[in-house]
């Protein structure tokens, strides 16, 4: 049962080391060019195409059992959040967006 609350807890994004994380920590994310979760060219058009949700509307959001949010797009300002699992896009988060860098 301790195992389950500190996976609860955790996060659900999946960060560089293939770690989850909360969504607000300032840690690279994991893209999907370099991750298990591979899609065609195809699925990342149709991830585009996508409306991103509101986060304040996405429940549980740091449930790595229910969401597994992997970062799509490479632009510095076109980058998104993609939970396969549930086939939600969303933006990313401060902690997200900026990662590991220096805040500017």
């Amino acid at each position: 049962m301790e195992n389950q609350i500190d996976r609860m807890t955790s996060g659900a994004c999946i960060a560089w080391n293939g770690e989850i994380c909360k969504s607000s920590e300032f840690r690279s994310r994991m893209n999907y060019a370099n991750s298990k979760y591979k899609p065609s060219e195809a699925e990342l058009k149709r991830i585009q195409n996508l409306p991103c949700t509101d986060i304040a509307r996405i429940d549980e959001i740091e449930n790595p059992d229910v969401h597994e949010w992997y970062q799509v797009g490479t632009d510095k300002y076109g980058r998104n959040m993609y939970c396969p699992k549930t086939d939600t896009k969303r933006t990313q988060t401060m902690g997200e967006f900026y990662g590991n860098a220096t805040v500017d």
